[in-house]
Parts: C-alpha cells; structure tokens; sequence
C-alpha cells in the first residue's frame, strides 16, 4: 500500500525508540478488543432475554398442573443456563481484553527485561480471569442446588450450601495460586512439603476445633436435629437456632442462648422433641374414699368414653385405669397421645380433656380427692 510521504514521514517518527506506527496500531488492536467485548457482552444480554421471554409464555401443559410439571422444570433450567452463560460472559469478556492489550504490546516489541514482566502480569490475569470463570460456577451450582434445597423439609442442606460453596472458592484459589507459582518458576514442591508440616503442626496444636469440625460434618451427614427443632441435649432443653462448623447454637426455655461444642453432641444422648408425631399426657385423677367399687367401674368407662370421642385424642393407644389406693383418695392412671407437636396447643388441648374429666367425674354423683387427714377420737 502507498501512503502519503507525510503519512510515512509520521508513521516512521520514533518515541521512546518505537516508531508511532507501531502505537497506532496497537492503540487499534486495544480498541477492537474492547469492541469485541461488548459485542459478546451484547449478543449474551439479547439472547437470554429472548429465552426468558420464551420461558415465560404459557405452555401447552395443563390446567391446574402442579409446579414440577415438565415445562416448569424446562423453565428453571433456562434460568439457571442464563445465569450461568451471563457469569460466563463476563469472565470470556475480559479474556478477550487481555489478549488484546497481549498483542498490542507484541506489536510495539517492548525491550526483553518489559516483556518478561509484562508476561508475568499477563498469566497472574489470566489466572485471575479463570478463577473468576470457575467462581461464576460454584455460585450457579450453589444458586441451583440452594433451589432444591428450598423445597427439601430438612434445614441442613440449607446451611450445607453455602459452606461447600465457600470450601469450593477455597480450593479453587488454592489451586489458582499455586498454578500461578509454579509458572512463574517458583519451586512449589517445597512450598507444600513446608505447608504440610506445618498443617500437621497446626492440627496436632489445635485437636479440640479438628475434633469440632469433623463432629460438624457427622452432624450434617447423621441429622440428629435440623435449625428449630426443639430438642434436649446434656441436661438442656431448647431450640436450635444455628448448626455452625465448631458448635451449635441452642435458645433454651429460659430464653438463654447457649453454645454446644459439636464434639459434645455427638457424645451426648439427644433427644428430638420435634421428631415425635404426638405429646404424650400422664395423668392422675383421685376421687374420695366414698366411691364403691361399682361407682368406679361407671367412672372408668365413663372416661374411656370420653376420651376415645375427644377428636384431640390419639385412639390407638388410651389406657384408663384404676391404679391406686392412695391416702386420701382412689387414683386413677389416665395415658394418653394428643395430636400435636405444638407446646402451647399441647396445653390448650389438654386444659379442655380437664374440664371434660371434671365433668364426668360430677354426672356421675362423685367427687375429686384434696388430700386430707381423718382424726379418729376414742373415749373411754
């Protein structure tokens, strides 16, 4: 190609040693990348908007279909495919940036001693750019399982997500620095010998929180308990408000929060009050020595009756009985579930099978013991 002699004359003016062609044209292979760049960044945006906007149309599926139906699930997996080509856009983006100041710096050939650095700064971004990649991953797989999750009735997996999330972005920096070291011709292998030593070093001085953390993942691996159930543990009676990765947090009755090593748990006997279908009722009704033994045969079937028709009563298991021949009253033993798991309902129901008790104690001519004492005074 001809050019003007002007042109030429300007082209071949030098600075800093490098003739002004050479910046021009790097200045242009910058500015195509950075086009490029948005042009990508564009096409993704126009393309998932237009999906989405395909997803949300009504489908051909049926009326009155649940939400697990085959589109729905289509649908989700066109959010999660979006979301995660989006994370993967921007990543590919400034990979396209990199490589275009990389080739601009080429075309101005830069002394030996700048260019050794500048491929060292280069690869430390292109490192970065794959770790930005592969984090956009672990938060779409997390973003994808946390939405399972959400609909699963255990708790765990809930706080499980995001702990793996954080050990994943872990692992992923580990490995991205010390592929950085070992390209840039630091002796690495000695770096991880050093860094195994010490982990033991470490370990072998920090046994009770190593201890924690394994007795956590047993925890989340065994589910003894979930966050808010309502349990009983070593003597405390409480709620559990958080699992972590060295204790579980528990808000007593007393409205107290404590803290719970995990490695004690898993020694201790656990009891999950939320776990039980029912509440279990045990009580004793007394009536006055008046009664005769026909009138306690009535009051026994009366209260069989009584409870077997109360819809709170569980009827698989309702046990009546004449237990007792107390001191100042004849004890009745009465056993039985209320259906629920609910405290305050718990005492609800069985406030109102008290009334009803005392009621059939009084149709049948009868009368609830208080404990008393006769005096018997003879004369001579």
């Amino acid at each position: 190609m001809i050019l003007p002699d002007g042109v030429r004359e300007i082209a071949g003016f030098e600075l800093l040693g490098i003739p002004v062609g050479r910046f021009v044209l790097a200045f242009l292979v910058i500015v195509v990348s950075l086009a490029l760049r948005k042009l990508i960044l564009s096409i993704v945006e126009r393309r998932m908007a237009r999906r989405q906007g395909r997803a949300g149309e009504p489908g051909e599926a049926a009326e009155g279909a649940d939400e697990d139906t085959a589109a729905e699930r289509r649908r989700r997996a066109l959010e999660y495919l979006s979301s995660g080509v989006r994370r993967a856009s921007r990543p590919l983006g400034l990979a396209v940036v990199i490589l275009g100041i990389y080739f601009a710096l080429e075309v101005l050939s830069l002394p030996s001693g700048i260019t050794l650095w500048t491929g060292r700064l280069f690869l430390a971004l292109i490192v970065f750019d794959v770790m930005w990649f592969l984090f956009g991953l672990v938060d779409g797989a997390a973003e994808a399982t946390g939405a399972i999750a959400e609909k699963t009735e255990s708790q765990l997996d809930d706080q499980l997500i995001p702990l793996l999330r954080k050990v994943a972005k872990i692992v992923v920096s580990a490995l991205a620095i010390v592929f950085l070291l070992q390209a840039m011709g630091y002796p690495v292998g000695g770096l991880l010998a050093g860094l195994g030593i010490g982990g033991i070093a470490l370990a072998l001085a920090a046994q009770d929180t190593v201890a924690g953390v394994f007795a956590s993942v047993a925890i989340f691996l065994d589910r003894p308990f979930m966050v808010g159930d309502f349990i009983s543990v070593g003597g405390l009676i409480g709620t559990v408000e958080e699992i972590g990765i060295r204790s579980t947090r528990l808000r007593t009755v007393e409205k107290t929060l404590v803290s719970i090593p995990n490695k004690i748990l898993m020694d201790e006997r656990i009891d999950n009050w939320s776990m039980r279908p029912m509440r279990r009722v045990s009580l004793t009704l007394g009536v006055t020595y008046e009664t005769n033994a026909d009138q306690m045969e009535k009051l026994l079937e009366d209260i069989r009756s009584c409870l077997a028709a109360n819809t709170d009563v569980d009827d698989e298991m309702i046990l009546v009985n004449f237990t007792e021949f107390g001191d100042s009253s004849l004890d009745v033993q009465c056993i039985f579930f209320l259906r629920t798991v609910d405290y305050a309902e718990w005492l609800r129901m069985r406030e109102r099978i008290n009334l009803d008790l005392m009621r059939v104690v009084a149709d049948d001519g009868l009368s609830i013991a208080f404990p008393s004492t006769s005096v018997y005074i003879e004369k001579d």
